[in-house]
């Protein structure tokens, strides 16, 4: 989806513009932040301080896909973060699982500067999770999400980010090149869990090493 998505916006913008392309995975770093967790009939479960790992390579992995469009020194790019979220030992007895591993997942719109090789950029965008929870014994939620039938899995527009980034291209072979990269990402979402909600905030450091193309 993501390459026909590139191939589409090549064909629709003007021919002294730059479209880049870019595939990065790495690992993220999450601060302690609080989590609270509603259910119907019961009072509120609130934690503190949450701490969450990204484990990027359990699962489905962590990855990072932009797609830049390019006038000048200038430009916009379209990106697709899959961030996760994994609990580590959780403090609440009645919280045996707790996890957004196939995806707190962030797609957002920046503003880019380039600065030689150094990319800079700046912008917003919308959380899209996947929880996967045990809570009171309960695990499954009653609405399983408006991509069900597509992905067999419960995703749900959750909330808002913010994103900072920075990235180094370094040139390969025409118009090859490979990455450095980092973000800070601060987020909010409000995912469905049984019988119930969580508010789940999240602010991360992300590093990346990638590739990427200009067409």
């Amino acid at each position: 989806m993501s390459l026909a998505f590139a191939a589409s916006l090549v064909a629709a913008v003007p021919a002294a513009s730059q479209v880049t392309v870019d595939f990065a995975t790495g690992d993220a770093w999450s601060l302690r932040t609080p989590v609270t967790i509603s259910q119907d009939g019961f009072p509120d479960i609130r934690i503190d301080e949450a701490n969450f790992s990204t484990r990027p390579f359990t699962g489905f992995p962590y990855y990072d896909i932009q797609v830049g469009l390019w006038s000048g020194s200038r430009g916009w790019i379209i990106g697709f973060l899959h961030h996760k979220l994994h609990m580590e030992d959780p403090p609440a007895p009645e919280v045996e699982k707790f996890q957004i591993t196939n995806g707190y997942t962030i797609f957002s719109l920046s503003r880019g500067w380039k600065l030689g090789h150094l990319i800079l950029a700046a912008g917003a965008g919308v959380v899209l999770a996947n929880p996967d929870v045990k809570i009171r014994g309960l695990d499954e939620a009653d609405d399983k999400g408006f991509l069900q039938p597509l992905l067999g899995a419960g995703y749900y527009w959750s909330g808002g980010t913010i994103l900072l980034s920075a990235q180094r291209n370094f040139r390969v072979k025409g118009g090859w090149h490979v990455s450095l990269g980092g973000k800070v990402s601060g987020s909010y979402a409000r995912v469905p869990i049984p019988n119930g909600h969580a508010t789940v905030p999240n602010v991360a450091f992300h590093l990346h090493a990638g590739f990427g193309l200009t067409l």
